[in-house]
């Protein structure tokens, strides 16, 4: 079964993704990981203490956005996207540690 982001494209294992919630204004960046019949799992950096930790979140398809690195590279060097409560640095390492 196909699942498709906010702009119709196919979501797949290792894509990075924003999870962005408009109704609660906050996005969140990840890696996908899986999916069910209705919910796409990604991996997250959660803000522990232990820096190996990956969580993993899940959400209904039409909240996510596929983004390319250099896309997020560009949102990191914005100044509004600072003091968010993710790290989107950390994406890019869980994709590196999981190979994915």
């Amino acid at each position: 079964q196909q699942m498709k982001d906010i702009l119709g494209r196919e979501i797949q294992i290792g894509d990075i993704i924003l999870e962005a919630q408009t109704n609660y204004n906050w996005i969140m960046a990840g890696v996908v990981s899986k999916f069910t019949a209705k919910n796409v799992f990604y991996f997250w950096s959660t803000d522990t203490q232990d820096v190996n930790h990956i969580g993993e979140r899940f959400c209904k398809p039409k909240y996510i956005i596929i983004i390319s690195e250099d896309d997020l590279l560009r949102m990191l060097e914005q100044d509004e996207f600072q003091n968010r409560y993710i790290n989107f640095n950390d994406v890019f390492e869980i994709k590196k540690r999981l190979k994915i």
